[in-house]
């Protein structure tokens, strides 16, 4: 599943956490040499190792741990499985290589940009959950996601336990500002935190600190939005409460 290098293909590097000038320079040097070619890391460290420069001889260094991925075998399904038009990718077995997990999401990234570009789905929504696993990894990738994708007719939903996961004070205000609708359940949020991060008036974070749940009964939701601020209320069916209910899927899987 090799894909062909193209405009985007530096975030390869930013899989790397490079961040000096020089670096970056030189990455977009060794891109160019092999442009329109499938992507083989050998190839990349051998050209990289050529150049006197000490930032070609450190993406060389960085590079070599991971020749292995060159050996790795195509499998046609999983492309049929990335090209499907509902799929979904668990991460979390992908937390203990953080360069392999940043490579995976640079491959579908690429798929996906593919796809928009080329109008492949007339529509596209994208759903991370758990959010938070993607920001110390994939940043950078998550907010040109939020900035872009409405041009493409895509969506972004993004879910995390708390608004706090959001971290650094730009970026929460960045994917606030991007999101349509802002739905906070039971303590998702801190006064303190809605106050200075996103300037939400009183009235706002009192509607979001009040929601509460009656378990199995009701449980609420704030619901925000350009047009829209008010406290939801959902009574579940009992068989929609036993399917929803993440105890019971705890339970089934011991």
């Amino acid at each position: 599943m090799a894909p062909d290098f193209t405009a985007h293909s530096s975030r390869l590097f930013a899989a790397l956490e490079v961040t000096s000038h020089s670096h970056r320079v030189a990455i977009d040097d060794l891109l160019r040499h092999v442009e329109g070619t499938n992507l083989k890391i050998g190839e990349l460290v051998k050209l990289a190792s050529k150049k006197p420069e000490r930032f070609y001889q450190d993406l060389a260094h960085w590079l070599k741990p991971h020749l292995s991925l060159d050996s790795v075998s195509a499998r046609d399904d999983l492309q049929s499985l990335i090209k499907s038009q509902v799929t979904a990718f668990d991460f979390k077995e992908l937390d203990s290589d953080p360069v392999l997990q940043r490579t995976t999401i640079l491959l579908l990234s690429e798929l996906l940009w593919g796809d928009l570009v080329n109008g492949t789905y007339s529509r596209t929504l994208i759903v991370f959950d758990e959010v938070w696993r993607f920001f110390a990894q994939s940043k950078s990738f998550l907010e040109e996601m939020y900035r872009t994708l409405r041009k493409y007719r895509a969506g972004i939903v993004s879910i995390t336990q708390n608004l706090a996961d959001y971290g650094d004070e730009a970026f929460a205000k960045m994917i606030f500002t991007n999101s349509f609708t802002k739905i906070f359940l039971q303590n998702g949020a801190a006064a303190e935190f809605l106050k200075e991060t996103f300037d939400l008036p009183e009235s706002d974070i009192a509607r979001a600190l009040s929601v509460t749940s009656k378990k199995p009964v009701y449980s609420e939701f704030f619901a925000l939005s350009p047009t829209m601020s008010q406290i939801f209320r959902l009574y579940p069916t009992p068989e929609f409460y036993k399917l929803a209910n993440t105890e019971n899927i705890s339970q089934r899987k011991e």
